[in-house]
């Protein structure tokens, strides 16, 4: 059983699915080649929402990972 200590924090989480997303919709249409890191603040704000707007949606995330 993991450790929960060891466990991310909630916006670490959110901050990495933000990343992973954005490198995922950069992969898929690219548009200047902006890297995660040169983003301003409010880019990546808006990337956070949307992960959190997405896992709002508890039975539907836990259907997907049931899926794989």
């Amino acid at each position: 059983m993991t450790d929960r200590a060891e466990l991310p924090t909630k916006e670490d989480s959110i901050a990495f699915l933000a990343e992973r997303l954005y490198w995922n919709m950069e992969r898929l249409d690219p548009s200047d080649n902006t890297p995660w890191t040169a983003l301003s603040d409010d880019d990546k704000r808006f990337y956070r929402l949307l992960v959190e707007d997405l896992v709002l949606f508890k039975p539907w995330v836990a259907a997907a990972q049931a899926a794989h």
